[in-house]
């Protein structure tokens, strides 16, 4: 007798054969995928990026975040630095936290506040190197204060 294997997992057993090219691959079990066009259909696996074929959107998400987007692009220039970087994060905090259907936590309160001080830098410093960063900064305390994530392991 030979010993279990990744060859052959039971004693003197071999491996199932492999499907011939000729056979058709089994039934999917289930609901069928979203086709093109389809809400949830995307052009990626689904092993490589799980979309919920259900989940959508809130309209007032959706209208809210358009709001955002079109009054953002009036206030927010990138090339200079001033208080349109501080308005267009206080609007997106307003827009995830004011359609949520829960209060921000402790955390989320901290996050939300050294953001938008940091964000607060370049309309009242002149130091671009300085804002530069600070900006920098609050895209990364932001991110991760709206990911909920609180080691690099959870981002």
């Amino acid at each position: 007798m030979t010993p279990p294997t990744m060859m052959y997992p039971r004693y003197g057993t071999p491996p199932p054969r492999p499907p011939s090219p000729s056979t058709p691959p089994p039934p999917m079990l289930g609901p069928h995928l979203p086709r093109h066009g389809e809400p949830g259909w995307t052009i990626w696996p689904h092993r490589v990026w799980p979309i919920d074929p259900l989940a959508a959107a809130p309209p007032r998400l959706l209208v809210a975040a358009v709001v955002v987007g079109a009054l953002g692009g009036e206030f927010w220039r990138v090339s200079v630095l001033s208080a349109g970087y501080l308005m267009v994060g206080a609007m997106v905090f307003g827009v995830v936290y004011g359609t949520a259907e829960r209060r921000p936590t402790h955390r989320e309160w901290l996050g939300i506040t050294v953001t938008l001080a940091l964000l607060a830098v370049p309309a009242l410093l002149a130091a671009k190197w300085l804002g530069v960063l600070c900006i920098l900064a609050a895209w990364l305390v932001g991110w991760g204060t709206l990911a909920a994530g609180r080691t690099w392991r959870r981002f």
